[in-house]
């Protein structure tokens, strides 16, 4: 009877320990699609902020033509990339 019960116990102690080490890699796994996540929305978030201001500094330092200006503006507010200006 001891024996069944020293078994009983062994086993249920090796199963919460499996447990929690299943529960821990879970934990590692969302931690790392979080991480994924954040990265993605930061670039995403970023890159038309970027070229915004890139585009705003071309128009203050005078490298695109007065004319060509409002087409420009135009054309990034609808999220198209600006035609024949500077490089």
């Amino acid at each position: 009877m001891l024996t069944w019960t020293l078994t009983l116990i062994w086993s249920m102690v090796l199963l919460g320990a499996a447990g929690v080490i299943w529960l821990m890699l879970g934990t590692f796994r969302l931690e790392q699609r979080r991480g994924d996540f954040v990265s993605a929305v930061t670039h995403e978030l970023r890159t038309p902020l970027t070229s915004f201001s890139l585009y705003t500094e071309m128009l203050e330092d005078g490298m695109v033509p007065e004319q060509k200006k409002a087409g420009i503006l135009c054309q990034h507010a609808a999220g198209m990339p600006p035609s024949g200006t500077p490089d």
